[in-house]
């Protein structure tokens, strides 16, 4: 892997950051607007699921191509996400 790849790599990891404290920020606004449109309509609007956690898959692609012995080659799909 070029440091090419390892700083876009980490660019992604701080732009995932950065978005889930946005997230965070935002999710008291939409609890919020949940709680209106359940007063309001009388309904629940659905909650969303969670996502395969991109930061721990990026992050274990970037230690795994740091070890010495591993070339990176042996990232599977069975790694939790």
């Amino acid at each position: 892997m070029t440091d090419d790849d390892k700083q876009a790599l980490q660019h992604a990891i701080e732009t995932i950051r950065s978005l889930r404290r946005r997230n965070a920020e935002l999710a008291v606004k939409a609890q919020a607007f949940d709680a209106i449109c359940a007063t309001i309509f009388h309904t629940r609007l659905p909650s969303q699921g969670a996502e395969p956690d991109a930061v721990w898959f990026l992050e274990r692609i970037l230690q795994r191509t740091d070890a010495p012995e591993d070339d990176g080659s042996t990232l599977t799909e069975t790694d939790p996400a």
